[in-house]
């Protein structure tokens, strides 16, 4: 490794004319760091990207940042349109004139006009708010082995048969069914549906005693035996409904076993890029606020473009980074006689890289083609 000269790698997107010219000439990426050195050729021709955004309003924004078109920071010009946006929706729901203030004369037309409103508003990124920009820089390397996505939604499990709310209310509806299949007449039906309603009152009421009572001697299991004998097993009634979807997490794992001085270089800036870069800054107007860590758009590409057999990511944050200087056993390049210098002598043989990303956003049907 002695043999190569230590420089430092800064690439130009207009002087790369292989297989990612296309990943590195668009106006926003004036600084791309890759490895392997030779990404792109015949055998390294897929790729995974990651397009640096940076809190616009921040005193270390890179000099190379481009504010152009990709802001989606929440300015002045943001801010307006959510205000117009509010004003009108107002507008349209309490019209003027209208004294009872709702437009009472087509509440579906007034929920379509909310729903609509709300999406209008929350579909844009959460980014937004923290004001972002994408920079001039990005990081290119080879696919790593495990890329798996998850989609999960959330459900909450509720027992409303375990509460007495819930128990009054299925034996209102017992009571109803009684005097139904009695055929609903003054006689036999009312006197079945009052017998049924009196039972089932009495059991929930005797339930909640026997519970109250084993509670207060501190004896619950034995309640719950009681309870089990004398009026049987209570039905917990169960029910699903939904709550949420849940964030997009992935984890990527990339090893680092630089060939030469050079390349050894490339992994040390790529490494302090990522670590800079999920790290919050100190606020410049006030030492005790902090102002949020840069964010990630992730693109995986096939000879220059885009892969679309594999679905896009959203823009991520990066949640965790573990880097392993160790893998097998210490290990590093040495030249005999030579100081430890950057990439060069005590430089570690291989370096693992582990990193969580997690989605800003959550995915929808809006999201997805039901073709």
């Amino acid at each position: 490794m002695s043999s190569v000269p230590e420089i430092t790698y800064t690439q130009d997107a207009a002087s790369d004319s292989g297989p990612l010219n296309a990943l590195t000439t668009s106006p926003y990426a004036t600084t791309s760091l890759r490895y392997p050195s030779d990404l792109g050729a015949t055998d390294k021709s897929h790729v995974m990207t990651f397009y640096i955004r940076t809190v616009t309003k921040t005193s270390t924004n890179p000099s190379n940042t481009t504010a152009a078109p990709n802001v989606t920071g929440i300015g002045s010009s943001a801010a307006t349109a959510i205000k117009s946006g509010f004003n009108n929706t107002i507008n349209k729901i309490f019209p003027s004139g209208n004294n009872n203030g709702l437009d009472t004369d087509n509440s579906l037309g007034t929920k379509l006009l909310i729903d609509n409103s709300i999406k209008t508003i929350s579909g844009s990124t959460s980014q937004a708010l923290n004001g972002t920009t994408r920079t001039g820089e990005n990081i290119s390397l080879y696919m790593p082995d495990t890329l798996e996505m998850s989609y999960a939604q959330s459900y909450t499990q509720l027992a409303p048969g375990n509460e007495l709310g819930g128990q009054a209310l299925a034996n209102i509806n017992a009571a109803v069914d009684a005097y139904q299949k009695n055929g609903g007449s003054e006689g036999a039906g009312k006197m079945a549906a009052l017998k049924s309603a009196l039972s089932s009152a009495g059991t929930a009421a005797g339930n909640k005693g026997v519970e109250a009572l084993g509670g207060a001697l501190g004896s619950p299991d034995t309640a719950k035996l009681l309870n089990a004998r004398l009026f049987g097993i209570k039905n917990p009634m169960l029910e699903m409904i939904y709550s949420s979807p849940q964030f997009r997490v992935f984890n990527f794992e990339f090893l680092f076993y630089p060939r030469d001085k050079n390349e050894a270089l490339i992994v040390q800036q790529i490494l302090e890029k990522f670590r800079y870069h999920q790290a919050p800054e100190i606020s410049t107007a006030s030492v005790g606020f902090l102002k949020p860590p840069s964010l990630f758009d992730i693109e995986v590409s096939y000879n220059g473009s885009i892969n679309p057999n594999i679905p896009a990511f959203k823009t991520c944050i990066l949640v965790n980074m573990s880097v392993n200087y160790t893998r097998n056993g210490f290990q590093t390049y040495e030249v005999a006689g030579e100081e430890p210098t950057l990439g060069g002598t005590g430089m570690s043989v291989g370096t693992q890289v582990t990193m969580t990303f997690q989605e800003m956003l959550i995915l929808t049907k809006a999201d997805f083609k039901n073709t």
